[in-house]
């Protein structure tokens, strides 16, 4: 009863703290100050008797629950009993933390009532806490087990109490008194291990067997040292909350910050339950990002492992670290390591708290990482404990141990102390047989430690189901892209974790000792051994393809050998997969850095393209459908390569020649092989069928016309397999196995592909298009009408087919889209499925949950003065909104200005979703999106005569804008991937913006909205240059061996790829706003760009090429008084820029000086302008000398070119006394006319080019035919839609033809017309009509 009563008691005072909030704010609202502040005094009276009430219980318990007279199953009894009361005991003091700062802020408003107020956690601790610390203290001192459990639910609960200052300094805080407590009960610990210890070592040599009757006093002592670890796991961890609260606060936000203008909030409140759930959900996924997101890609799991932020970079190096590793790990890892080796009792009997400790240390490696490594000598004591679990304990922990160091290691402070203490690090590679073992060891009976690489061998090896027939006639798998079943699970984590610890520790130091083991594998003619040998070639050739690249001759030869039909299927099956996988990571792309390293290319399906494609045809042909299948799935791999989007085009390009002599082959294979087999029993197969064909179609493109009427047919079949149809010839039920569901979204798919693939000129797709996306609206429409109705196809197959269906459409598809448009809009306008329920606190911390029946994803967290929650996620329904997204993405792409009707309601729908706190896939999803759909309301605008669609873009463009720059704000910034979507989307919409806005589409921000969007921008900038500046200095270090280099340039050139997009954001706003921006320019630019105008002022190249950017546009743009004023900082700075390694710094350099030319007075460029003049004359010559097309750098070329004639050649050029020779300028100039790169600057200078002809500059008997040719080759551009010439120009260029045609012998111009190029032919054809 009284067990029942602390359950029911810990329930309601979990809830009670947001209630007194909640009740205190409404109370507040209605004017009833003191009454809000005297329901807090009451409730915190109230926490305090019952924690006086429970404690005093808890303490006595603890004093009585001994002796002789106490049975074990009572004491037990009174364990558990006292662990509830603790429990409730921490979730009042969790509770305390939510009311007393609310009491503290309410006594702060009554000297302030009337302004706004903001609440949050008081930075400084309530008493209960202490209290409670200061009872339990001793009992923690002296290793008692309950008192260290409740000091652990402390830090858990209410971790920001335990930063309660004592005195000035941290070492004065309640946190360093627990640890002292804490270090007490390890000493009380391995105290009391040693005596045990040495009493089982004596019996045993007296009876030669372990005694019986010791294993409980093992057993307990290993679950207070499980415990011990768990408070200092927790205690650690609160520090880390505190810190990082701290840094929020000193960065002008806070994670737990409620604000709250008072009279806004009189409006809006409706209604208790309504604001209730609105603040529930909203604080709930602040606490999930501060107690989830306490990692970074480099594996800074927590926030005091962090080295970006100041303040927990001081305190990883503190006393905190220092004194909670140096005794109290070291202690309880000699515990675990005699517990793993000492043959004095059975292990067996201690597995299970040897389980418990791991999955404590799991946890702990995962938030605090730092308390395993805080020192090499602790790293070493935590590396060596492990190990010794890996190697002696029981076969179900050995794996869990090495994932436990294995995520320790991907930590980036412990991987780099590893790089600097070798033999630690051969420890972890390859266990005690590469060093010296310790004289601690001497004269034990000792095994040595096995390393990481050889454990995870043994279990990829021996992990795997032994039947292979029941392998072989299992199904396929949907998803399976690996050797997998259900027996294979220990296999596969092996390989994972292998995977893993290649990457972190170094691949290079590695390899050796895995082919050395490959080898030895394949030495052993087992279908196992070779099984493993091909996994691990796999492992390599993934986490470290640089490194691998001189093996690959050897790997393919091994995987194309093994994938023989006279091999086990098991073993084809897995060389299979390496091919595969040779083909994804193929393109490992040569080029040069960020810091000029040159990167290599595998040339894998150069070199064995034919080979792999026969292997994998005649694969198709296996008798087992699992390995016909991987085939399948290794084609598709073939064609699409490593899928990066730098180098789609190549790819696709290398893919098609070597696929397309082998189609028609291929397509053969893949129709008589998995095509042929029986559809009910091999849907699966078919899928990957499917997906294989889509490849070929995606890379040969229209070439796959040829074959559209051999596959088409049979696509259709399989759309609606097993469907049934009503009366009215609508289907409404079919099969609804996944394989089969599946299968028809596969069909679906693959058509659309296919029609994309060939395109809509042929007309070859038309009739199917349509019959398909009747068939998708059918199916959108009764999955709308019947939501409870089973799935006949999957939704977001549907929606991705009938996107590219408009894309091959075009304006055909415009009957479509009134009905298409309604079911995309309804999935992305469903509320987010989201429920939270109290959760279980043994799951606080743990990595979130995948539920594949329900598509749910699921964590628990502990809110403070809530409880513990559960919140749960349908995953699937974020899957649908992204789909919709995407749809909505492809189909404005597609049909372009038809659009736009429809863009004003669809942006409507996107805009709250921009902040969408559930998935940052749909963020991303719905940002592209509304790239597309506000040009089409450009377009449009510019088109129609109605004024509601013509003032869409001056009305959304602002909120758009303004929507994602602050949803960036609250993006991580080592999220790349969705930092750059939202930057990218923002960038493109801000272009469109201002190009409308130049043709008369009215789309810009008020000067006040611009200022706050600088702002926004410009704060994500700052964080994006602060990560820069940490990953630079670690390439720099030299600490990094080839293929962690190739990931930190991969990230640095995504990172980099950001900056441009948020300064060509600002850029935007200033060329819109032109003079109207020089005050924020003043204001927020200068101050913060100015310093990196220089290479002194960042060790980051696009920090400082995006500085010189935003000052070229300003001298362009923002009119005579800021050209003037901030003309000479530029001027300084490109005079450094022109010589720079960095390409777009030496573009934006030149760029520049042409600007300061143009626009700022002659003091800014008088002092450099001879050495610039001869400068660019020597970078022009190469237009004069070469091809365009032959020229590497072209853009440095034109605009050197434009930058050399506005200095020296026209008649507003400033410079045009300089001591070079005009004439040889002159050549120059007209050797690289006409100018294609940069539309603006070849405008310019093609006028100027009319006003050096009009005047008699040049001398038209010299250079007449030249002339013809540039004018020829202007006006043919201008015919293929490139805006290089205003139509004023236009109309010149006409006249000097006509000019020429009067003033030139007809004849003699007739053989200078035959001379010229046959683009300039047909311009110079179009101008003579023109002027006749």
């Amino acid at each position: 009863m009284t067990f029942l009563a602390c359950v029911l008691l810990r329930r309601d005072v979990s809830s009670l703290g947001s209630w007194v909030w909640l009740q205190a704010i409404l109370e507040e609202d209605t004017g009833d100050l003191s009454g809000a502040l005297n329901l807090c005094n009451d409730i915190l009276s109230l926490m305090s008797h019952i924690v006086e009430f429970l404690l005093e219980c808890f303490v006595h318990m603890g004093t009585h629950s001994g002796g002789n007279d106490d049975d074990a199953l009572r004491q037990k009894d009174i364990r558990a009993l006292r662990r509830q009361i603790g429990q409730v005991i921490a979730e009042v003091c969790s509770c305390e933390t939510w009311v007393y700062p609310l009491q503290q802020q309410l006594l702060l408003e009554q000297t302030k009532r009337g302004t706004a107020w903001t609440w949050t956690f008081a930075l400084s601790s309530p008493s209960l806490t202490v209290t409670v610390l200061r009872a339990i203290g001793p009992a923690c001192n002296a290793a008692d087990k309950p008192s260290l459990d409740l000091l652990s639910l402390l830090a858990q609960r209410a971790p920001l109490a335990l930063q309660e200052n004592e005195g000035h300094t941290a070492e004065g805080s309640l946190t360093f008194s627990v640890i002292s407590t804490l270090h007490g009960a390890t000493q009380v610990v391995s105290e009391k291990w040693k005596r045990e210890l040495e009493t089982l070592q004596s019996q045993k040599k007296q009876t030669f067997q372990p005694p019986l009757d010791s294993q409980g006093e093992v057993r307990h002592i290993l679950t207070v040292a499980n415990s011990i670890l768990e408070a200092m796991t927790h205690v650690y961890r609160a520090s880390g909350i505190w810190n990082k609260l701290c840094c929020e606060r000193g960065a002008g936000e806070n994670l737990l910050v409620f604000q709250r203008k008072s009279a806004m909030n009189k409006k809006k409140i409706a209604s208790t339950s309504k604001i209730n759930s609105k603040i529930f959900q909203h604080f709930m996924m602040q606490m999930i990002q501060i107690q989830t997101k306490m990692c970074d890609d480099n594996g800074n799991h927590d926030v005091m492992g962090s080295e970006d932020e100041p303040l927990a970079q001081v305190m990883t190096t503190s006393s905190l670290t220092t004194q909670m590793g140096s005794f109290g790990v070291s202690s309880l890892w000699t515990i675990i390591h005699d517990a793993c080796t000492a043959d004095c009792f059975s292990k067996v009997s201690t597995a299970n708290e040897i389980s418990t400790i791991l999955q404590t240390l799991s946890h702990t490696a995962s938030i605090c990482p730092m308390l395993l490594a805080g020192s090499i000598d602790i790293l070493h004591h935590t590396c060596r404990a492990l190990l010794s679990i890996a190697t002696f304990a029981t076969d179900h922990l050995r794996l869990g141990a090495i994932h436990t160091l294995v995520t320790l290691l991907g930590v980036h402070q412990v991987a780099s102390m590893l790089q600097e203490y070798p033999h630690v690090l051969s420890l972890c590679i390859n266990g005690e047989n590469s060093i010296i073992q310790n004289n601690d060891h001497q004269g034990q009976n000792h095994q040595s430690l096995r390393g990481v690489i050889q454990i995870c061998a043994e279990n990829i090896v021996n992990g795997v189901d032994e039947d292979v027939d029941s392998w072989s006639q299992s199904k396929v798998g949907l998803y399976e892209d690996v050797a997998h079943s259900d027996d294979d699970d220990i296999a596969v984590f092996a390989q994972e974790l292998l995977e893993d610890f290649l990457k972190h520790a170094g691949a290079s130091k590695c390899l050796s000792s895995v082919f050395e083991l490959v080898q030895t594998l394949l030495d052993m003619n087992k279908w196992q051994a070779s099984r493993g040998a091909l996994c691990m070639l796999e492992v390599c050739l993934v986490s470290a393809p640089y490194s691998f690249s001189r093996h690959i001759p050897v790997a393919i030869e091994t995987a194309l050998r093994l994938s023989s039909p006279e091999e086990c299927v098991r073993v084809q099956f897995q060389a299979i997969q390496l091919l595969a996988e040779l083909c994804r990571v193929d393109e490992i792309k040569s080029e040069t850095s960020t810091f000029g390293e040159q990167t290599e290319k595998l040339g894998v399906k150069n070199q064995y393209g034919d080979r792999i494609i026969s292997t994998l045809t005649k694969a198709m042909r296996c008798c087992c459908a699992k390995v016909v299948g991987h085939a399948c799935a290794a084609l598709s791999a073939f064609c699409r390569g490593s899928n990066s989007t730098e180098t789609q085009d190549e790819e696709q390009n290398a893919s098609k020649f070597l696929i397309l002599p082998h189609l028609s082959d291929i397509l053969i294979a893949i129709t008589s092989g998995p095509l042929s087999l029986d559809m009910a029993e091999h849907a699966d197969v078919f899928t990957r069928a499917f997906d294989a064909i889509s490849c070929l179609a995606y890379v040969v493109k229209e070439s796959f016309a040829e074959f559209y009427q051999q596959i088409m047919p049979g696509l259709r079949e399989c759309a609606i397999y097993g469907l049934k149809k009503d009366f009215y010839g609508n289907y409404i039920e079919g099969s609804r196995a996944e394989e089969i569901v599946l299968l028809r979204g596969g069909a679906i798919e693959t058509a659309s592909v296919v029609g994309q693939a060939i395109g809509g000129s042929n007309g070859l797709f038309n009739y199917d298009a349509n019959y398909f996306m009747e068939l998708i609206l059918s199916m959108l429409t009764r999955h709308e009408s019947a939501k409870d109705a089973p799935t006949l196809i999957p939704v977001d197959q549907l929606m991705t087919a009938s996107a590219r269906i408009a894309s091959v459409m075009k304006d055909e598809y415009i009957s479509f889209l009134p009905k298409m448009l309604p079911h995309l809009l309804r999935i992305l306008k469903e509320a987010a499925d989201v429920t939270i329920t109290d959760g279980d606190p043994n799951s606080i911390g743990q990595e979130s949950e995948y539920d594949d029946d329900n598509g749910t994803k699921s964590i628990t967290v502990a809110v403070p003065g809530m409880g513990v929650k559960n919140v749960v996620i349908n995953s699937i329904r974020m899957q649908e909104k992204c789909q919709a997204a995407r749809a909505i993405h492809e189909h404005a792409s597609g049909v372009g200005l038809a659009f736009g009707p429809y863009a004003e309601e669809c942006i409507g729908v996107f805009l709250p979703l921009l902040s969408y706190q559930y998935s940052a896939d749909v963020r991303c999803a719905v940002a592209q999106a509304l790239d597309p759909v506000f040009e089409s309301a450009c377009e449009y605008s510019s088109k129609t005569t109605d004024q509601s669609h013509i003032s869409v873009p001056q009305k959304v463009f602002s909120p758009i804008v303004m929507g994602i720059s602050k949803q960036l704000l609250e993006e991580e910034v080592d999220d790349v991937e969705t930092v750059f979507a939202l930057s990218e989307a923002m960038s493109n919409i801000s272009y469109y913006a201002f190009i409308h806005t130049k043709t008369g589409v009215r789309s810009c921000m008020t000067c006040i909205d611009a200022k706050q969007f600088v702002s926004a921008v410009m704060q994500v900038y700052d964080k994006c240059l602060k990560r820069r500046k940490y990953m630079i200095e670690k390439v720099l270090a030299g600490k990094l061996d080839q293929d962690q280099m190739i990931d930190h340039n991969k990230l640095l050139h995504v990172q980099s790829e950001i900056l441009t997009c948020l300064v060509d954001c600002i850029g935007y706003a200033l060329k819109t706003l032109k003079e109207l921006f020089v005050p924020i320019f003043e204001e927020l630019i200068f101050p913060f760009f100015s310093p990196m105008l220089n290479s002194s002022g960042s060790i980051d190249s696009k920090a400082r090429l995006g500085a010189i950017c935003l000052f070229d546009d300003c001298v362009e743009h923002c009119g005579q008084f800021a050209a003037t004023k901030y003309g000479r900082f530029l001027a300084d700075s490109i005079t450094q820029g022109i010589a720079d390694r960095d390409l777009g710094i030496r573009e934006s350099s030149v760029y520049g000086i042409a600007q300061l030319a143009r626009h700022s007075p002659p003091a800014c460029l008088e002092t450099y302008a001879e050495n610039l003049v001869q400068y660019l004359i020597d970078i022009a010559k190469e237009g004069a000398e070469k091809a365009k097309e032959d020229i590497e750098h072209i853009r440095l070329v034109e605009n050197s070119v434009s930058a050399l004639a506005t200095m020296t050649l026209f008649k507003s050029s400033q410079f045009s006394q300089v001591s070079v020779s005009k004439t040889e300028i002159m050549q120059i100039f007209l050797a690289n006319l006409p100018l294609k790169e940069d539309c603006d600057e070849a405008k310019f200078n093609h006028e100027g080019f009319c006003d050096l002809v009009e005047s008699g500059q040049i001398n038209l008997e010299e250079s007449i035919e030249r002339i013809m040719q540039i004018i020829g080759e202007i006006a043919d551009a201008l015919n293929d839609g490139f805006e290089i010439a205003t139509k004023e120009t236009y109309t010149r260029l006409a006249g000097i033809i006509g000019a020429l045609q009067s003033q030139v012998d007809n004849a003699l111009l007739q053989q200078y017309f035959s001379n010229l190029t046959a683009d300039a032919q047909h311009g110079i054809v179009m101008l003579m009509g023109q002027s006749g």
